[in-house]
């Protein structure tokens, strides 16, 4: 398990500095399918929280929720909009929809980086 994480600062020299952070303020970003602190989805999240975006997160479920929460955290989700969802499990997309339906009222982005694999035998 990687270390808890603190609120993200980039540094003098990250190239996201460059880019026009105004240009996602007020705008509300589901953010599907990230499994850590690697994940491109959260380096997306990031950078979308940098310019201004309000993030919506999920989980795949109670195992990989304690991998995700500080994620969650350091991007500032409301709890309520840090939802589980299991494309695979019935009405929970439903749900995570309804969710942000009631906070935000609307959704101007969505991105998934949600991927499955067999596991072997």
């Amino acid at each position: 398990m990687s270390p808890p994480l603190e609120r993200y600062t980039p540094p003098a020299d990250d190239p996201i500095q460059r880019i026009d952070f105004a240009g996602l303020a007020g705008k509300k970003a589901l953010i599907l399918g990230i499994a850590n602190d690697q994940s491109i989805a959260f380096g997306c999240a990031r950078a979308m929280r940098r310019m201004g975006a309000e993030i919506a997160l999920t989980y795949l479920n109670d195992k990989t929720k304690p991998h995700t929460q500080p994620l969650a955290e350091a991007l500032d989700v409301p709890p309520e909009l840090y939802l589980p969802c299991d494309v695979r499990v019935e009405g929970q997309m439903e749900a995570v929809f309804a969710a942000i339906g009631q906070h935000w009222g609307r959704l101007d982005i969505a991105m998934h980086s949600i991927a499955f694999g067999k596991r072997p035998i």
